[in-house]
């Protein structure tokens, strides 16, 4: 018995003793003492602790997470490596995986959403799976307007890794806040209805024409022309005329100018196939999903000369400078050297700038720049790319080509002199249907 009392008290003693060391440290004491320490001293005692906050990190991403009842790889739970390898290594092969991964956890798990019919719990295999630490991938349509629904039911913030890959933080589609997403959604909302755009009928008809003029200069000469270039010219001076007022004239340059559209093309996440390999515009999207996993290196990106960065690709320094003309223009009309807002229709930056209800903070150069670029990007990028596609694929099936010609010649019988409205040709049936098949 004094045995176990003895060390009762020795035992109280060392408590005691242990909580007055804890009481007593100071961030002074702790850095004497690291001082004092070796080198390798420090390195071990950072390395035990780093290898513990990842054992712990692990175990509570694999077992105590809220989302951890969810199927799905342990990869892909306890760390993004999974998820990094698919995109990055794997040029945004995600998405196909995320599919296989539905089928393969999917069979025996009870969805936790109620399906409306049997039919559905037949078709969906897989309802839920976890496909990364914080996420889970929903393959239910029954549930849709439970996770999307307007602000009233429920304010939804973006996830910032969802739009962290994307190095423009201004933009509208990389706003995470949802309030602030509202504010610059309502800004931009009217510049985009059917009456705003049909207003810009005659500018589209005009570049149009000069399009297929330029066109013809390729009959007879054995030169291939790149659709893929032509489209994005002349969707990009269309994309100017009604952000700026005034056109970027890049159907006037030789080829298409090819550097245009190499500058345009950063964000656009197309997967690197054999043939695309020597367009830039595709190795770029790459950096996308990089991004989305490493975001920090942008800021990286941004302190690197540009004389280095050309070493990688002299190509990238056509994006970069996009960026700096986009935000002198922007300044200039901020400034009010640049007046030429059009009176026959809206032009987006003259009218958030002076006609907008935005506060001050929100119409800053570089905001505004990354909504010039986005909005530049997407409105040339994605069409031009839709038309291209069209293209080939009308080329590749004569019997559809031919289809859509013969509905054609009525409202083209008179063009040039007088082309067909945009009202005439919504009419088109099969038009419409290679339209929509297209997109």
């Amino acid at each position: 018995m004094d045995h176990l009392g003895n060390d009762t008290s020795d035992a109280g003693l060392e408590f005691a003793t242990i909580k007055q060391a804890v009481q007593s440290a100071t961030p002074q004491s702790f850095l004497t003492t690291l001082a004092s320490a070796s080198a390798s001293e420090i390195i071990w005692a950072f390395a035990v602790i780093f290898t513990i906050y990842q054992v712990g990190l692990i175990v509570y991403r694999l077992y105590l997470s809220p989302i951890a009842k969810y199927p799905g790889p342990k990869l892909a739970a306890a760390s993004f490596w999974y998820e990094f390898y698919f995109d990055v290594i794997g040029f945004g092969r995600y998405n196909f995986q995320i599919a296989k991964l539905h089928e393969k956890y999917g069979k025996g798990f009870s969805s936790p959403f109620r399906l409306k019919t049997s039919i559905l719990k037949l078709i969906l295999p897989g309802p839920v799976v976890r496909v990364n630490p914080y996420e889970i991938h929903i393959n239910d349509p029954n549930i849709y307007h439970e996770i999307y629904v307007e602000s009233p039911v429920r304010k939804s913030d973006k996830w910032s890794f969802s739009v962290g890959g994307v190095a423009l933080p201004g933009t509208l589609p990389m706003t995470a806040s949802h309030d602030l997403h509202r504010i610059r959604r309502n800004a931009l909302n009217q510049f985009f209805s059917k009456k705003q755009v049909l207003r810009l009928e005659p500018v589209i008809q005009e570049h149009v024409a000069k399009l297929c003029n330029k066109l013809e200069e390729y009959k007879n000469t054995g030169k291939p022309a790149n659709m893929n270039h032509a489209y994005s010219a002349l969707t990009g001076d269309v994309v100017a005329i009604f952000c700026f007022a005034r056109s970027y004239k890049v159907l006037d340059q030789p080829d298409f100018a090819p550097d245009w559209f190499v500058s345009l093309s950063f964000f656009c996440p197309l997967r690197l196939t054999t043939s695309d390999r020597e367009d830039v515009a595709i190795r770029f999207s790459q950096l996308v999903h990089l991004f989305n996993q490493f975001p920090w290196l942008i800021k990286v990106m941004r302190f690197i000369p540009r004389k280095v960065m050309a070493l990688a690709d002299h190509r990238i320094i056509h994006f970069l400078n996009r960026e700096v003309m986009l935000a002198n223009q922007i300044a200039k009309i901020k400034s009010g050297e640049d007046q030429d807002k059009n009176e026959n229709h809206a032009t987006i930056f003259h009218d958030l700038i002076y006609n907008s209800k935005l506060p001050e903070k929100e119409l800053t150069v570089p905001r505004l720049r990354d909504e010039g670029t986005g909005i530049v990007a997407a409105g040339t990028v994605t069409t031009g790319r839709t038309l291209y596609l069209i293209t080939y694929f009308l080329l590749a099936n004569p019997p559809i080509l031919q289809r859509l010609q013969d509905e054609l010649r009525g409202p083209f019988a008179q063009y040039p002199q007088k082309p067909p409205t945009w009202a005439e040709l919504e009419t088109l049936p099969y038009l419409n249907a290679v339209l929509y098949e297209g997109l």
